[in-house]
């Protein structure tokens, strides 16, 4: 009958194959060989180091080539917020050497001596070599956009780029709104490092002596800056921008 699917399936593939979605990889950030790492390989996370983006770098050193993979001299761990429940598989691919890969209390981890990792997987249910899907990436976007849920790197490459706009609260505290591009999972850290300029008014200053969280809702934050006392006008515009220092930047961190 017209516009009706024939049980059989589509073009003799069993209607129950064509149904099967694949299993999906529970992994962020999986694709060594296009990785995020938006505090550098290698680099912190406020006083974590982090191998890329969701990859607790527990012990040795990493290095990489794009489009090539993670040289994992050590050991890393990426954390799940939602674990499954059941039976799990775990794997990983490589590009030379060789490594190990587990899943045990909600985080997956990879341990190699100097092996060049590729892509690493874990699916819900019980597969083997010879039966685990096929390794799919997400591609840089995806993979992006759920790595900023947990931290969120603000920096600026002119060397007096501006952070963000604000105004005076008192004589010692400006108040600055950040809009995050993407919705973090909780209301996150603050950790700064380089040279900021705080401009108020028309008057400047370079000295801040500390930032923090002062409120949190979806995609806005608003960053509270301590600087030295100044003589107040409340509400006067400010400014927050880089001193003459483009690798000035702003971490926002909600890992796990």
């Amino acid at each position: 009958m017209q516009g009706m699917v024939p049980l059989s399936g589509f073009g003799g593939v069993p209607y129950s194959a064509v149904r099967k979605a694949a299993p999906r990889n529970l992994l962020d950030n999986s694709d060594f060989t296009n990785l995020v790492a938006q505090a550098g390989i290698g680099g912190n996370h406020g006083t974590i180091a982090y191998a890329a983006d969701r990859w607790i770098l527990d012990s040795g050193t990493v290095s990489y080539e794009a489009g090539v993979g993670l040289t994992l001299n050590g050991t890393i761990r990426q954390k799940l917020e939602f674990p499954p429940t059941g039976e799990t598989s775990a794997f990983v691919g490589m590009a030379s050497g060789a490594a190990s890969i587990s899943y045990a209390d909600g985080a997956v981890t990879i341990t190699s001596s100097g092996g060049v990792l590729k892509w690493a997987a874990l699916y819900g249910g019980v597969y083997s070599a010879a039966t685990m899907p096929d390794y799919q990436p997400k591609g840089y976007g995806a993979e992006l956009v759920e790595c900023q849920r947990y931290f969120w790197r603000m920096n600026n490459s002119h060397e007096w780029g501006v952070f963000a706009l604000g105004w005076e609260q008192s004589s010692t505290n400006i108040r600055y709104i950040v809009m995050v591009p993407v919705q973090m999972r909780i209301k996150p850290s603050v950790a700064y490092a380089g040279d900021f300029c705080v401009t108020i008014g028309t008057k400047d200053t370079s000295e801040v002596t500390t930032m923090s969280i002062d409120s949190f809702s979806g995609t806005y934050i608003q960053l509270s800056v301590a600087i030295p006392t100044q003589s107040i006008v409340k509400y006067r515009l400010s400014k927050l921008s880089g001193y003459n220092d483009s690798t000035a930047h702003i971490d926002f961190i909600a890992d796990l």
